[in-house]
């Protein structure tokens, strides 16, 4: 499964940047390459943070070939790096406006560098979910209502978006995530959160609280979203422990 995993992402490793239909596809790790930690203030006007919130961390951080904020040079591959106490964050989130890069950085050059040894060596199995495409039925988006569209167990919804695997590596996939003891195995990348209903019967909601009946609530969440409501709603409960504002 997991090798099946790497190579869909490596397949998708390079996109077409032009509509010139002659245009040679560019790699994505050479579209967004430096990433730097900027001031807090910086970003005051794509996201306004509550001084009450209870996320244990907050980073600033500046997304691009062309850094017009100084600071210092961060690798994004280390988004899950231990904090000042020594604990690696379970769950992370990183907000940015409509063309800051969220979803090129995050589902689809992370997920190259996983499948190259480069991002999280460790994980055995690296999901991503665009919230968009778990909702669609019928050719229709229903923006984030999974529970609408039939995905009421995990199971279900990695079929919806993980089609390459079939029913034999799928079952392998849900006993190895119930019977998971290491967080480091297994990590979910959950793309444009801002989009979902988060209802507490919603699927979305189960995974990024861990309350999956009969999931081992032993892994790492990455998501990514626009400023929202919702996110604001789980670094006030804590439940995110890394939250990361991104400009592009």
């Amino acid at each position: 499964v997991t090798t099946t995993l790497k190579e869909k992402y490596r397949a998708t490793s390079k996109v077409k940047v032009t509509f010139d239909s002659n245009a040679p596809k560019i790699d994505v790790r050479h579209l967004y390459v430096e990433v730097s930690l900027v001031e807090p203030t910086a970003f005051d006007h794509c996201y306004n943070s509550d001084q009450g919130s209870k996320s244990r961390e907050a980073v600033f951080l500046k997304l691009g070939k062309d850094v017009s904020v100084r600071g210092e040079k961060i690798d994004l591959c280390l988004v899950f790096k231990r904090n000042d106490r020594g604990e690696i964050p379970g769950t992370v989130a990183i907000v940015g406006p409509a063309g800051s890069g969220k979803t090129v950085a995050v589902t689809k050059k992370l997920p190259i560098e996983w499948s190259n040894d480069l991002f999280l060596p460790g994980a055995q199995l690296l999901f991503v979910i665009p919230v968009r495409s778990a909702s669609e039925r019928h050719e229709q988006v229903r923006h984030g209502d999974l529970e609408t569209t039939g995905c009421s167990s995990l199971e279900e919804l990695l079929r919806k978006t993980h089609r390459e695997l079939h029913d034999e590596s799928m079952q392998v996939v849900m006993t190895f995530l119930a019977k998971n003891d290491d967080a480091s195995k297994v990590v979910f990348i959950v793309d444009g959160l801002d989009e979902a209903h988060m209802q507490t019967n919603n699927i979305l909601y189960k995974l990024i609280t861990r309350q999956l009946d009969g999931i081992s609530p032993r892994y790492r969440v990455l998501i990514t979203a626009r400023p929202c409501p919702t996110v604001k709603w789980l670094r006030e409960e804590g439940i995110v422990d890394r939250h990361i504002s991104l400009a592009g």
